[in-house]
């Protein structure tokens, strides 16, 4: 049987798939991650601490798209609030999207550290 050629990473990102493979989901839930790719076998929690290094994505992401909120609301909507309810508002609108930027923090994370150790541990059942 011949290998499947993998996806593109960037795809792989945007649809949250196996970081070597790019076909087996990273979630089974909304924010409930595999243990191993169903495909591959790849085990996406390495160790302890793994995804400490998410959190600086997740910042990454969710500072600019914070500031952007605060922009179009402060220019929209919120022109007559005064700056701590205006950036309250803010919060309140970004909610939403704190679980979108967590999964993708992680899986934005993984495709990192495959890129640097291609040749992680696999678990096979």
């Amino acid at each position: 049987m011949s290998e499947l050629r993998p996806r593109p990473r960037l795809i792989g990102i945007l649809r949250q798939r196996c970081p070597r493979c790019r076909r087996g989901a990273v979630y089974s839930g909304l924010v409930a991650m595999r243990e191993t790719c169903t495909v591959c076998g790849y085990q996406f929690g390495r160790e302890s601490g793994y995804f400490t290094g998410a959190m600086y994505a997740s910042y990454a992401m969710a500072v600019p798209l914070l500031i952007v909120i605060y922009a179009l609301l402060s220019a929209t909507v919120a022109r007559d609030l005064n700056i701590l309810s205006t950036f309250a508002l803010s919060v309140a609108v970004f909610i939403p999207f704190a679980p979108i930027i967590f999964r993708y923090s992680r899986v934005i994370w993984m495709y990192v550290d495959a890129a640097f150790d291609p040749n992680s541990p696999v678990r096979r059942s």
